[in-house]
This record gives C-alpha cells, structure tokens and sequence, in this order.
C-alpha cells in the first residue's frame, strides 16, 4: 500500500513502519502523551483537528498504524507514507505538494516526552494528519508545497538542515549525553552564522513555521491551536494560550522577517483569522518568487545561493545547475557558466548532462535572451542522480530494553488488557523507589480505574514533569 502510486524518485525515503519494533515503552510514551493531550491540548484545538482525532481513529491504546492512517485519509483526497526523521525540505516538499503526508515512524524517547526537536510518529500523526480532514487548511498546505517545490535556495540552506538533523537525531539517540550536547548546538549556530543571503525557501520556511506548524486561528472569538509543533507538544501546546505564554501576533506577510529556533520555546507565536488568509498571504509571496518575475534580478538570487536551480530563458532551453557566473546587458542574458554536475533540457527533451562534480558548462547566447523564470531544482527531477547525494540516513529500528523498566511496561500492558486484580496487587507491591515515575503514574492511572487504594500520592517526578503536570 505505501508504495501505490508513489513517484519513483520518492521511494529511497519510504521507511516501512515494520522495520521498528516498537517497545512496551515506546507504547506507554504514546499513552501518556495522548492522554495529556486530551485534557491540555485537545480543548483548545481547532475543530477541525479534534474531529480528525474522532474521524481518523486515534486511541491511546497503541500507536498509530501508518497503513490505516493512509487508508482513512485517502477519503480526504491525502495519502500517508512513513518516512524517517527530518527529509530534505526539497523533498518533503514533493511529497506534500503530491498530497502525501510523510510520517516519521520513530516515537520519541521517555526523556523527551514533553517536547522533542525530531520528527516523530506522535507530531505527525496526532499532530499534521487531523487537520487534512479541513478541505480549506489542507489546500492552503498544498499550494504551499506546490510553490515551495520552486523555491530558491542556498548552500547555506543546506548545512543548515544537516545540522537540525544532527543535533535531533542526537537528542532522540539512546547514546544521548548531555556533555555532548554542546558540541551539536555549536554547530547549529556555526550554520545559522553562515548564511550570508536569505533565500526563497528559508522565507517560505518561516512562513510554514508560524503556520502549518506553530500557528493559532481565530475561531468563534477564541484563539484556538491548529499547527502541528503545538498540537504535539505537551510543554508549548498546553501552555502557549495562557497569560504568561508567548505573545500573539497577527498574522500576514512580515511573518517571514521572524526567524526561529527549534531548540527553544517560541517568543511569539502568529494568529489568523482565517485558513483563507493563509492562502491569500501565500500567494502574494508568489508574486515576488523567482519563477513567476523571471529577470536578471532572479538570475542574480540564484546565483547568490550557489545552490541547484534552473534557468529557463526565452529561446526555450532550460539550464540546471549551479551558477558560477553570468554576464547580462540590461534584461538579456548573453552568457551562462554552471559549475559541477549539470544538465540542458528544452520541451522536457534531455539534450545534454553531466554528472561529474569537475564538470563547467559555458552558455553564449549569441543574441542574448531573456530570463523567463529561475526556480529552485532541475528540471528533469528524476534524471538527475545528483538529487541522490541528499538521500535519507537509516533510521537504528527501536531495540528490546531487557531492563525492570521494560519489564514494568509490559506487565503494566497485560494487566490493562487483562485486568487480573490479584497480580495487580501483587505487582503494586513490587514497587519501590527505584521505579520509574512513568510506571509509577500508569499504576496510580489503574488504581483509580479500578477503584483500588494507592499510596502513590507523592510520585517522584522529574521538575519538567511535576511542573507540567501542575499547571
């Protein structure tokens, strides 16, 4: 099923759900996130999204399975994959713009249980998938795609995105050590102080933060969550629309001239009042894009990214590679000089390509020509193997823990199937203060389910926790 009707060049970064097994803890983490989720989050999310919640058949009772989820959003005119972690936002971007949404398939680690930098199965599936079953917010989230798909972009950009999924992958690793932490942000910021020029898609990729997601909309005179980061996350979705939260903002196009980080709690978040608005801003974004002005002025932006683009001029060739340099008279391109691998195509034709990284590519257009359009990519996708070097890394599928955690886990799993009062007890009274909390807090869950005394009042939960618990 995941593989139907999938393009081809999309396949390399289709992670089958099967490949993890999924501990008993890694069950729980979704339990108790879903649960909070309920009573915080849930409240206080766009109708839309806590129908998606009913329609699509989230339960607390086990992660979700990608195969039904692509079956229940097929009715909306969507498909689900699971991938894993960050994609290339090139590559996202396709899937997206193809109404596939890309689920990563990893649950997030016990110690991140309130907020995780990493894509996961629970910021995915609890969080994006819900709000695809709203017609308007799901078309506004495919024209984004369609038009990031032709975005600018730089090398900067590039180096940025490796180091996001470094320090994520990093922070969701089960060799996580806090001394080593550093060393990942470090480079983050060495990134960040790189860019020396803000490309298209860094712009737009601001746009989908405060938006698709960290955005809130006005509905019925309340301020309500419908973007994914906060919908899935315990530590901002249930805080951000308190007094204390981050500011609000309304939403329009100055959106883009606020950066963010994914490592720290957002300052500010932005409101629509609208999904329509969205839609409307986005498109007067276009407008300034590239691929619609065409120009010398374009061709200068791609040239300043140093990064894969494609040139179309108005003798009907398009040119794919990275601009080394160009000479204009006015608004006519007399000459073109690409550097590395490259390709020249004219009506979707392939007339010539080179994959070598040495290779130079000289263009003198005799009578110069104008500049059509200039976007990010090539323009024969799947023909160019350079696409290839951005490949997926393999995700390490979850390992069995053989430690009391688990074992407390599984048993804590079978007895809420089972419900067999004497081992309950029996299993009660095994526990001491070496337990985990969250073994701890399942138990107290199931006392008070079944009506059974505890004396686990005083649980000894991590300062995150007890204040998160506590609000």
């Amino acid at each position: 099923m995941y593989y139907k009707n999938i393009p081809e060049h999309l396949l390399n970064y289709i992670y089958p759900q099967e490949n993890l097994n999924y501990t008993n803890e890694d069950q729980e983490v979704w339990r108790f996130i879903f649960r909070q989720m309920k009573t915080r989050i849930l409240p206080f999310s766009h109708p839309s999204h806590q129908k998606g919640i009913e329609l699509l058949g989230f339960t607390e009772d086990h992660i979700p399975q990608i195969t039904e989820l692509d079956e229940k959003l097929s009715k909306y005119g969507w498909r689900a994959a699971p991938v894993s972690g960050f994609l290339p936002p090139a590559i996202f971007m396709d899937f997206q713009a193809q109404k596939i949404l890309p689920v990563a398939t990893a649950m997030r680690r016990l110690e991140n249980i309130l907020y995780t930098p990493a894509p996961d199965i629970v910021h995915e599936s609890a969080g994006h998938a819900p709000m695809l079953i709203d017609s308007e917010y799901s078309d506004y989230l495919s024209e984004y795609a369609l038009l990031a798909r032709h975005a600018l972009y730089s090398k900067e950009d590039l180096k940025i995105y490796e180091a996001v999924r470094n320090l994520s992958d990093f922070k969701e690793s089960s060799h996580f050590n806090p001394k080593d932490l550093e060393n990942f942000e470090y480079q983050l910021n060495l990134a960040n102080q790189s860019v020396h020029f803000l490309s298209e898609a860094s712009l737009l990729a601001r746009m989908n933060w405060w938006t698709a997601e960290y955005g809130l909309i006005e509905h019925e005179n309340k301020i309500c969550l419908y973007g994914a980061g906060l919908l899935s996350s315990l530590e901002e979705g249930g805080a951000c629309l308190s007094e204390t939260g981050p500011k609000k903002l309304e939403f329009g196009l100055e959106c883009i001239d606020q950066k963010y980080d994914i490592t720290e709690p957002q300052p500010q978040l932005y409101f629509t009042k609208s999904f329509s608005e969205l839609k409307f801003v986005l498109r007067e974004y276009s407008k300034k894009m590239a691929y619609k002005k065409g120009g010398i002025a374009s061709l200068e932006k791609a040239y300043q990214g140093r990064a894969l683009s494609t040139v179309v001029v108005s003798s009907g060739e398009s040119y794919s590679g990275v601009i080394a340099s160009y000479r204009a008279e006015g608004e006519r391109l007399i000459s073109l000089r690409l550097q590395g691998p490259f390709q020249v195509s004219k009506n979707k034709e392939l007339l010539k390509q080179s994959l070598s990284h040495e290779s130079t590519l000289e263009v003198v257009l005799a009578e110069g020509a104008k500049v059509l359009s200039v976007y990010g990519g090539v323009a024969l996708y799947k023909k160019f193997r350079e696409q290839k070097k951005y490949k997926l890394k393999k995700v390490v599928p979850s390992q069995s823990r053989p430690s009391q955690r688990e074992n407390d886990f599984r048993t804590l799993r079978d007895l809420t199937q089972t419900r067999d009062d004497l081992k309950f007890k029996e299993f009660k009274e095994s526990l001491n203060k070496e337990t985990h909390w969250l073994v701890m807090h399942r138990t107290r869950e199931l006392c008070e389910q079944y009506a059974m005394s505890h004396s686990f009042e005083n649980i000894p939960y991590p300062e995150d926790i007890r204040k998160f618990l506590n609000q």
